[in-house]
């Protein structure tokens, strides 16, 4: 009898631990990035901005410099990524400015169309030509 019973006890103390390991993953962040914005880009018309930032995810990985665009009433939440550019060093061969950010540059044309100016020795991974009706044009020879 007494085995039995120490035998339930072990199974309602793993159903218990699974029980509290699931909902700890369905409610805690696992995300381990983070963003710092570097510069702010108004549209002429202030109805959009293209957001600057470092994107930071642990020491696996390289930081990375990546461009959103977004409404000019939104924020970057902390771990979103860049929805229109996303790059790094090219392991080192890039130079990175002040903040830690590749060299890049974003430049409004009219209200409808951003330049993005950007190191031509980074690596890309993201370069989007168009969203929510604004048109992004790349030139690669910021520096």
């Amino acid at each position: 009898m007494k085995k039995a019973l120490k035998i339930v006890l072990i199974m309602i103390t793993l159903v218990i631990i699974g029980f509290i390991a699931f909902w700890a993953l369905v409610f805690y962040d696992m995300n381990p990035c983070g963003n710092k914005v570097a510069s702010t880009f108004f549209s002429p018309n202030k109805q959009f901005k293209i957001l600057v930032f470092e994107r930071n995810c642990g020491a696996t990985t390289d930081f990375s410099t990546q461009v959103s665009l977004l409404r000019h009433n939104l924020e970057l939440e902390h771990d979103d990524e860049g929805n229109i550019f996303s790059a790094d060093r090219n392991y080192g061969d890039a130079e990175i400015d002040e903040n830690g950010n590749v060299y890049l540059k974003a430049t409004w044309l009219n209200n409808n169309k951003v330049l993005i100016t950007y190191d031509s020795k980074i690596r890309i991974f993201k370069k989007e030509n168009k969203l929510d009706g604004i048109t992004i044009l790349y030139n690669k020879n910021y520096r």
